[in-house]
């Protein structure tokens, strides 16, 4: 779910804020050149790679690295 966008052109965007559900463990999209963050609202902890991500914690990382979900608990 996207929040936010700016500009609001989708194509060529400054920054952009969106929402998704964890409902099972698998590979994250690749955006290339885009720079990442994750914070977890909400839920058991979830492992990035080898990166355990726990709630309210942000995590960057860089759009083209290849990143596997994996949901703990």
């Amino acid at each position: 779910e996207e929040i936010y966008i700016h500009p609001s052109e989708k194509a060529d965007f400054l920054f952009r804020i969106s929402m998704a559900a964890l409902s099972s463990s698998g590979p994250f999209s690749v955006f290339p050149g885009i720079d990442r963050s994750l914070i977890l609202l909400e839920g058991n902890p979830v492992i990035l790679n080898e990166r355990t991500v726990p709630l309210l914690t942000p995590v960057d990382f860089p759009g083209e690295e290849n990143i596997f979900a994996t949901i703990d608990g």
